[in-house]
């Protein structure tokens, strides 16, 4: 993101580290308040963070100006929260106690293989068809919100 605020010279190189700082104020904001819902609702709360932060792209790559760029990285941010605080929590509450490290090692390895492939995927997208980067991302959230949503119906009939 801020690459690509620099790129567009939006921002001077002095202001992209406020830009950063701003996401992880909304980044904590967000954790705070999707660990305070996790613990009443449980895992649906992602659906309604990954709804939300899923439209990210567009308004940084897509809306352009100032304002775009502050949005998204605000609503990048909201995503950011949530997988940071009810991740690990969600992993705790679906593994049995006595495997709960092999666990967390089989989340946090997969985790970091698919971000380096999304990662990968949109950079090669940046570079060849942003109109196909923005629609990958939003694409990737929405599906994530509805993946979020199903597990909270199972997890709800399970209870």
């Amino acid at each position: 993101i801020t690459m690509h605020a620099s790129k567009t010279m939006l921002f001077s190189d002095a202001a992209l580290p406020l830009l950063y700082a701003l996401a992880m104020l909304s980044d904590a904001a967000a954790a705070l308040i999707c660990g305070l819902l996790y613990d009443k609702k449980g895992i649906k709360i992602l659906t309604h963070a990954a709804a939300v932060s899923a439209f990210f792209a567009y308004f940084i790559f897509s809306i352009g100006g100032q304002e775009g760029i502050i949005f998204g990285i605000l609503l990048w941010g909201v995503g950011m929260g949530a997988m940071e605080s009810v991740f690990k929590a969600a992993v705790s509450n679906m593994i049995p106690k006595k495997s709960r490290a092999t666990g967390y090692g089989m989340f946090e390895m997969s985790f970091g293989l698919f971000w380096f492939l999304g990662s990968w995927l949109m950079g090669y997208l940046y570079q060849t068809n942003m109109t196909y980067m923005i629609y990958a991302s939003v694409s990737a959230g929405l599906l994530s919100a509805i993946l979020f949503w199903q597990s909270g119906r199972l997890q709800s009939e399970e209870k």
